[in-house]
């Protein structure tokens, strides 16, 4: 059973709910570890799990982009020995001239690179996990069904952050650091647990070890605001007016019984 958790500013009918922390809702330490807790999806838990949620999710994204980054250099240096081997064909037969197929080389490299980095966000479509995310023990799936993400909600979810990105290569002039700079930085609001794309594509990542436990299954609070959404029964937070999801709505009503608090 999950310990009794701190829930407060969430307004009553004009009165503040608060409940005494007694321990860390997910790896269960007691006493002043507490004191200096941190929200992780509107649910305070123990600094340790906190950051150490977040460094798991960090890391998965370090493997992922070091094994693109490796599949990304074998396959140019495949590519540029056949199109350098196609050019020379194409050249010797004298019809085409060589400053049309040396722009059209051009336009395919670009086109090619432009497509390998947003392909890099399907990464997550191995049933929530991409290779990093496995190996780091947390997986991302549907806010909404609970259910492992597919290659779309994958994509969908990473479309922004890699469109940033893609400003941001071609505003420092290609240079990958500021790409990985520019995800660590994101990675530093990782803690809180969502991040840029997941609320577009109603995603969330979870971590495997505690995927039952309330912070991840439960929580009854308000993803936006905070609200304690067990004291309504709309089908909209009645603070900010953020949806609320069909699962987390029927976890409300299962877990709960339909007894508004």
């Amino acid at each position: 059973m999950d310990c009794l958790n701190e829930v407060e500013g969430q307004a009553v009918e004009g009165m503040k709910e608060t409940a005494q922390t007694v321990c860390c809702p997910l790896c269960g330490r007691e006493g002043k570890v507490m004191d200096k807790g941190k929200k992780l999806y509107n649910v305070l838990v123990c600094k340790k799990c906190y950051y150490g949620f977040a460094n798991r999710r960090q890391g998965a994204f370090l493997i992922d982009f070091f094994l693109w980054g490796i599949m990304l250099m074998v396959g140019g240096v495949l590519y540029a020995t056949l199109g350098s081997f196609l050019m020379g064909w194409v050249k010797s037969f004298d019809v085409v001239p060589a400053e049309v197929v040396e722009g059209v080389w051009i336009a395919v490299s670009v086109v090619s690179m432009v497509g390998a980095h947003f392909a890099f966000g399907f990464k997550d479509g191995f049933h929530g996990y991409s290779l990093g995310k496995r190996i780091a023990g947390v997986q991302v799936i549907d806010e909404e069904t609970g259910r492992p993400i597919g290659f779309w909600q994958s994509f969908k979810r990473h479309l922004r952050l890699q469109f940033y990105t893609l400003l941001c290569c071609f505003l420092i002039w290609c240079s990958w650091l500021g790409v990985i700079g520019l995800y660590l930085v994101v990675g530093g609001f990782l803690c809180r647990g969502y991040r840029v794309g997941d609320k577009w594509a109603r995603t969330k990542v979870i971590w495997k070890e505690y995927e039952n436990k309330h912070v991840f299954v439960d929580n009854t609070l308000c993803g936006k605001c905070g609200y304690d959404l067990r004291v309504t029964s709309r089908d909209e937070c009645p603070e900010c007016g953020e949806k609320i999801s069909e699962r987390k709505r029927k976890v409300i009503d299962e877990v709960y019984g339909g007894q508004f608090v």
